[in-house]
């Protein structure tokens, strides 16, 4: 099996245009990046052989990790910071130049796109408390890359409160918690040309 690297922008040029058709194309947290999406799953879905699927993997239930009351800050930080990555989103979409809006879900997309067959699953992400040593140096990751990219977005107190808690040699260190834990889904949308 030989392996190419191909670089197209798939919402300016149709993806048929630069690869062999295929049996399937899985695009997986990059059509949302673009500023076209409708455009972007029209030239996902023109490299398709007959019958061949695109399967776009966006959306699904956000990843939470954090008990609500964390005994550093005002409960429900997590909460916060979701909500400041969302409000970052919409205006990261908005000013995207040649943004169009995709006011339908991904699956309109796919039907505006000439393919049939339409559906979507969703994956559990779960890794309940207690946890493991992993699942927790993940979630000291995963909340220090949220705060780092947010950390102009949130409050004063919740910049120290994360400070705090991401402090590897102080009492309330995330990482030396037992109660942390991963949850969220992933969702699929597909459809079939």
């Amino acid at each position: 099996m030989r392996i190419e690297t191909v670089l197209a922008d798939v919402a300016a040029q149709p993806l048929a245009e630069v690869v062999p058709q295929a049996d399937l194309v899985w695009a997986a947290s990059m059509v949302h990046h673009l500023p076209d999406q409708q455009a972007g799953i029209d030239g996902l879905a023109s490299a398709l052989k007959p019958g061949g699927v695109l399967a776009v993997a966006e959306g699904g239930l956000e990843l939470q990790t954090l008990p609500w009351d964390l005994g550093v800050g005002a409960p429900g930080l997590e909460r916060r910071l979701l909500a400041a990555r969302e409000q970052w989103f919409g205006e990261m979409r908005a000013g995207m130049e040649g943004s169009v809006r995709m006011p339908y879900g991904w699956t309109t997309a796919l039907s505006r796109a000439g393919l049939r067959e339409i559906g979507s699953f969703s994956a559990l992400v779960e890794h309940p408390a207690p946890t493991t040593e992993t699942v927790r140096r993940f979630v000291v990751r995963h909340v220090a890359r949220l705060v780092e990219a947010l950390e102009e977005r949130i409050s004063d107190d919740d910049r120290e409160a994360a400070r705090r808690l991401l402090d590897s040699e102080g009492a309330g260190y995330l990482g030396d918690r037992d109660d942390l834990y991963v949850l969220g889904t992933r969702t699929v949308h597909t459809g079939r040309r």
